[in-house]
């Protein structure tokens, strides 16, 4: 079981507009050298790509099984919102306390900066302990520990969706969301439309891909 990445946003949910990255942090070792950085790039269109299609105060599981793994994701009604990346095995109730965790410990160090965040120009400060909580987290028996705990106050519930696409409001395609995303490089796209013709005429072995197709 393994987690790719921790990414966290701040969302201008009244305000409209698109979700802004104010920290990540990344486990890309299974990845070969010459597709982490398109790995990256896709965990971050993806992961803002379903914050952005998530209501305040919902947690959702994207489990994608074409690209081997799980999209776990929880907008808080306050803007802050988050999500958590994993191969197939990993539980989504330990993905979301990772989540809680995270997220709690980032708005009380930075409570104060929040609503700056969101200004045009604007540079998130740093937030070195999201790289604690990722090699924390690759263990998912300690999180269940605390999850035990809090499961017995609040039981967790968690929306599940198969693709990504089914999460998406409106029906949008994610095809078209690629290609005019400004979050992809002009190689990544490639990759990616390249790697999803192949997967039309065979099916690969499973391996460790984190939602980018290889």
């Amino acid at each position: 079981m393994k987690v790719f990445s921790i990414i966290l946003c701040r969302y201008p949910i009244r305000g409209g507009g698109k979700p802004i990255v104010v920290c990540t942090a990344f486990e890309l070792s299974h990845f070969s050298i010459l597709t982490r950085n398109s790995a990256k790039e896709w965990m971050v269109f993806a992961g803002k790509t379903i914050i952005e299609n998530t209501s305040p105060g919902v947690r959702q599981c994207i489990e994608e099984e074409e690209r081997q793994g799980k999209l776990n994701v929880y907008v808080r009604r306050d803007g802050l919102s988050g999500v958590v990346i994993t191969d197939l095995e990993y539980p989504p109730k330990v993905a979301m306390q990772c989540l809680n965790e995270v997220m709690d410990d980032y708005s009380k160090k930075f409570a104060d900066k929040m609503e700056s965040m969101i200004q045009p120009g604007a540079k998130p400060p740093a937030f070195p302990q999201i790289e604690d909580y990722l090699n924390r987290y690759q263990n998912p028996a300690e999180g269940d520990k605390v999850h035990k705990v809090l499961a017995e106050v609040e039981e967790v519930k968690i929306i599940m969706h198969n693709t990504i696409e089914s999460a998406l409001k409106n029906q949008q395609s994610i095809e078209h969301l690629v290609d005019s995303t400004e979050d992809l490089s002009k190689a990544s796209k490639v990759f990616y439309k390249q790697a999803k013709k192949k997967k039309k005429k065979k099916k690969k072995k499973k391996k460790y891909s984190a939602l980018i197709p290889l």
